[in-house]
């Protein structure tokens, strides 16, 4: 199912410009607004999972449009998307997912958007936690890897899925790839929130899953927003991976 966006811009080029570069993607553009008095009315009717706001706007601007967005009991993400970049630190304080400068690349685009959408996700289960009482699980957004240009971090958010063959895990990430250390078992004990199995030699962050399909008789591929490879799923673990993109789907 395509993830909703909200387009706020009041120049039409810069509205065009955005559908554009999301031809071809698993986003839907569901309504355009042209000042943030626009954006809070849509946003009510549309209900969408991301907005593309402009800071500067006639009448009520991105913003303030932001946040009162924020104020919601399930608040889209935001990304501001804007030629001026003195407002990056407004656009923290707004609680923005991504701050894209114009004129934006389809590239840069949809990592902010993939970002977007597991950040928000997040933010709910953050915010579910909060709710229901104080959490027990602790641990880190990120991972440390080895890649081409050596060890570094990587957040747990960007990883689309973890393979093992039989000498390293390999995890695939929005930058690329990356060898852990650590064995698929010690990812799915330390990181239970950000992945599920899907087989014996995968996991995948389920915020990614984007569909499933039967290929024979009890085997199945799981494809996942960004990657351009299906993965097997084992027919054992297919209840909680139908689950998983159930979710995705509500």
């Amino acid at each position: 199912m395509s993830l909703k966006l909200l387009i706020a811009d009041d120049e039409p080029l810069a509205r065009k410009r955005i559908r554009r570069l999301l031809v071809d993607t698993d986003y839907l553009v569901c309504a355009e607004a042209v000042n943030g008095e626009q954006v809070l009315e849509l946003a009510e009717s549309f209900k969408p999972d991301i907005v593309l706001l402009d800071i500067r706007m006639p009448g009520m601007d991105g913003l303030t449009a932001a946040r009162q967005l924020s104020r919601n009991t399930r608040p889209p993400a935001i990304i501001f998307t804007t030629a001026y970049d003195e407002y990056a630190l407004a656009a923290i304080q707004a609680s923005a997912s991504a701050y894209l400068m114009k004129p934006i690349e389809k590239d840069d685009l949809l990592q902010a958007l993939a970002r977007s959408v597991v950040t928000n996700q997040a933010q709910l289960a953050r915010l579910g936690a909060l709710q229901s009482g104080p959490s027990e699980e602790h641990g880190t957004d990120f991972i440390t890897v080895e890649s081409a240009r050596g060890n570094h971090r990587i957040e747990l958010a960007d990883v689309l899925y973890a393979r093992a063959d039989s000498k390293y895990v390999t995890l695939r990430h929005l930058s690329g790839e990356a060898v852990c250390d650590l064995s698929l078992r010690q990812l799915e004990e330390r990181y239970s929130s950000h992945f599920i199995r899907i087989h014996r030699n995968t996991l995948i962050n389920p915020a990614y899953l984007k569909a499933l399909s039967r290929i024979e008789e009890g085997q199945y591929l799981a494809s996942l927003r960004f990657a351009d490879e299906q993965l097997p799923v084992s027919r054992r673990l297919l209840p909680q991976v139908r689950s998983a993109l159930t979710g995705n789907t509500d």
